[in-house]
């Protein structure tokens, strides 16, 4: 993998890039406070979540979408999120979307 061709890396580093930029402009779009990231392959969205492991579960079951609750990253992730990147476009749209929804319905925007 090192000493191989890194044509595909190039292409997965403009991938992802990309898929960062669409991402943070929807969540911008959304209103949703988000980490930018300079090098990988999620969105870090700090939420302010009393159990981000509940509220997670609470987004794939009510809204079939899945994110990884911060507390699985540590103590200092509770109360985050984080979304990735690795899907098409269309879903990752989609899901930011579906979390925004969650979000407005949590927040009593919705009913």
């Amino acid at each position: 993998a090192v000493t191989g061709p890194q044509d595909h890396v190039t292409e997965m580093r403009a991938t992802f890039r990309r898929r960062r930029d669409l991402a943070c402009a929807a969540l911008d779009a959304a209103g949703i406070a988000h980490r930018r990231p300079a090098a990988a392959f999620y969105v870090w969205l700090p939420l302010g979540l009393e159990d981000s492991l509940r509220w997670s579960l609470e987004l794939l079951d009510e809204y079939g979408v899945a994110v990884a609750p911060g507390r699985a990253f540590g103590p200092s992730g509770e109360g985050h999120i984080r979304i990735s990147l690795s899907t098409s476009d269309d879903e990752l749209l989609e899901g930011i979307r579906r979390i925004a929804d969650k979000l407005d319905r949590d927040r009593g925007s919705t009913p």
